[in-house]
């Protein structure tokens, strides 16, 4: 009786120290969330809104809608991926009035048969940047389109599974992260690439830009396929490529949050760990000196008294 007991004790601490989200499953949004259109914060299943900081924040998020809109958010918004989230709708996953965000640690596949992300803006100087996380865009005709902002990839992790174009924009700039495509990137300004692992395989020119291309810190395979890449030192047209960051990587440390080199860690750990000797140690030798003088008088009084 007493060990059944325990072992009920036992098995309710663990699973106590779980989160509840590991047993129950966020419901689906089955229809359009538009941030667009709300003045106030909301919250709902798997997601929550900053009405005032513009920040939708996805924690294994689902939505599956036969709406033409998955997400609908102003200009300026930030999406924070957690966890992993699935939006599908019939046209557009995720829709945007101008420049856009993407960071967090979390993965997004977005399912839909038109356009995966789309920022109709019309200010050139805003941008649409892919900062963190994984992004994978599945089905769509064009996978990311932007009207007149900056695209930056500049650290996530992207995948496009598109028909037509992977990427149709103003100017491109891929700098940082890991990014695969199967079909073109098309930009009626320029593409620049640096120190990105880029890889393309397309029916046609693999990369298209109005304004040129522009590389560096990349080393170029080009060919008619991924199967007949071959060494060049520029981009021609071909209809697969794979660029290769050249760039030494700098390790990134986990203080700080994770926004200085690994080194500052070993650092301040080393600093850590003198101060908590001296707090240890310098007592310690003040109370054998102390000891030592006290031996030492009481040596000479003993002498002394002889």
């Amino acid at each position: 009786m007493k060990k059944t007991v325990l072992i009920i004790l036992v098995l309710t601490t663990v699973i106590s120290l779980f989160p509840i989200s590991i047993f129950a499953a966020n419901s689906t949004v089955t229809k359009t969330l538009d941030m667009a259109e709300l003045n106030e914060h909301a919250n709902g299943s798997g997601y929550s809104w900053d009405n005032n900081e513009l920040i939708f924040e996805m924690d294994n998020f689902h939505l599956a809608t036969a709406d033409d809109f998955g997400l609908r958010l102003p200009g300026g918004s930030t999406v924070v991926l957690k966890g992993d989230n699935k939006i599908t709708a019939t046209r557009y996953g995720i829709h945007s009035f101008g420049s856009l965000t993407f960071t967090g640690n979390g993965t997004l596949t977005i399912t839909v048969s038109d356009i995966g992300i789309r920022s109709a803006g019309s200010v050139e100087k805003e941008n649409v940047i892919f900062r963190s996380g994984k992004i994978v865009i599945n089905g769509a005709s064009t996978g990311i389109l932007v009207d007149s902002a900056k695209t930056v990839f500049s650290g996530a992790n992207v995948d496009i599974n598109a028909k037509v174009n992977s990427i149709y924009g103003n100017s491109i700039q891929f700098a940082g992260g890991n990014l695969s495509f199967v079909a073109p990137v098309k930009a009626k300004g320029s593409v620049e690439i640096n120190a990105a692992n880029l890889t393309i395989s397309a029916q046609s020119s693999a990369i298209v830009a109005d304004k040129g291309i522009k590389t560096d810190k990349v080393n170029i395979s080009s060919g008619s396929s991924l199967d007949s890449l071959t060494s060049v030192d520029a981009y021609n047209g071909e209809n697969a490529v794979k660029l290769v960051s050249t760039a030494r990587v700098v390790k990134k440390g986990m203080l700080f949050g994770g926004k200085l080199p690994a080194f500052v860690d070993y650092i301040t750990f080393s600093l850590v760990i003198i101060a908590v000797a001296a707090v240890i140690a310098v007592p310690l030798i003040i109370k054998k000196r102390r000891t030592d003088k006290l031996i030492a008088k009481s040596k000479v009084f003993e002498k002394n008294s002889k």
